[in-house]
């Protein structure tokens, strides 16, 4: 199985990707294959480079921490607070975005509306891609409502959602968090991303193996037991005992177990996200103006919709539109991008 891209690297991937403009969701591998590592001369200029940005990354996440203790930190001050605000602000390259949410994950409903307002007012790739971000992954539940008003507000205003933010919702559902995952498939949901319908067939159904199957070479014995039965006391054996003019016997007791004894070595488990799959019929739905809910959480059956139902669905609305007419069933919206190719895993 290939390895999933750790959330702070996918951010820091994705930022960077759309510093140069709009990144999409099919530019990135859906696995996220493990990158390969090579030995890199420290002299050359792209050592060099690399070893300067660490260094700035580093200070900058040192100043924003500075500001947190002395204006966020356990301060009520208002004013005080405003004057933090005001400093946060200043930092609008997207290069400081990544630090931003990491450092101040957990400071307040006023931090959070002066983040989220800034990342949509930049009207960027990165800024868009730092507030879908926001309103998914972030850790505190009350950052991500915020921040996802802040992107309902900027969808509503430019009639779709940008790429990067598609971008993350794909990041999101190609993850291991439920409660990630949900959130992006509801944000597809209600953004009509018919793009992401790939995505969402793979990401309703998981399945993982334990123990034996999870390639763990090294481990022995079982992951656990279940043991079903009685056990009878017996005396196994007598040890005399003399004195004078007496004589006694110390028994020993033992136990022996009786029934039967279940020995778990591996486990396989499946995972179905209902509301992922919810998110799943209600866009296929739409999209095909027939209900997909009879296809299930069955994998191969919704492959099969894709490939012989909806794809031929959007190529004839695609020729209607071209044709000037017009097609019931076709989706009121469009994701960005071209349609990507039949789903893949399961």
């Amino acid at each position: 199985m290939p390895r999933r891209a750790k959330p702070a690297l996918a951010l820091q991937i994705l930022l960077a990707s759309s510093v140069g403009g709009y990144a999409s969701a099919q530019t990135l591998d859906a696995g996220y294959e493990p990158v390969r590592i090579t030995v890199q001369d420290p002299t050359s200029p792209e050592a060099r480079a690399e070893a300067e940005a660490n260094r700035k990354r580093i200070a900058l996440e040192r100043e924003l921490i500075k500001i947190r203790a002395a204006y966020f930190r356990g301060v009520r001050d208002t004013e005080k607070r405003q004057v933090g605000l005001s400093k946060l602000r200043a930092h609008t390259d997207p290069g400081a975005y990544q630090a931003l949410l990491k450092v101040f994950a957990r400071e307040g409903d006023d931090v959070y509306s002066t983040l989220s307002e800034m990342f949509a007012d930049q009207n960027t790739p990165a800024g868009d891609a730092a507030l879908a971000w926001a309103a998914i992954m972030a850790s505190d539940e009350s950052f991500r409502r915020i921040a996802s008003s802040r992107m309902r507000e900027r969808v509503m205003r430019l009639g779709a959602p940008t790429p990067p933010m598609v971008t993350v919702f794909d990041i999101a559902l190609q993850g291991d968090d439920e409660s990630r995952m949900n959130a992006a498939a509801a944000f597809a949901d209600e953004f009509n991303l018919v793009g992401l319908i790939p995505r969402l067939i793979s990401a309703q159904v998981s399945g993982n193996t334990g123990g034996g199957g999870s390639g763990e070479s090294d481990r022995t014995g079982d992951l656990a037991f279940i043991a079903i039965g009685r056990q009878v006391a017996f005396v196994s054996d007598l040890t005399p005992v003399v004195s004078d003019s007496a004589v006694g016997y110390d028994p020993t007791v033992s136990i022996i177990n009786e029934g039967t004894l279940i020995r778990v070595h591996d486990a396989a488990v499946t995972i179905y996200r209902q509301y992922v799959n919810a998110s799943l019929v209600n866009l296929s739905s739409r999209a095909t103006g027939r209900s997909t809910a009879g296809l299930g959480f069955d994998t191969e059956a919704w492959k099969r919709w894709y490939i012989e139902e909806f794809i031929p669905a959007q190529r004839a609305a695609e020729l209607a539109k071209e044709s000037g007419t017009t097609q019931e069933t076709a989706p009121s919206r469009r994701s960005p991008g071209p349609t990507p190719p039949p789903p893949s895993g399961g």
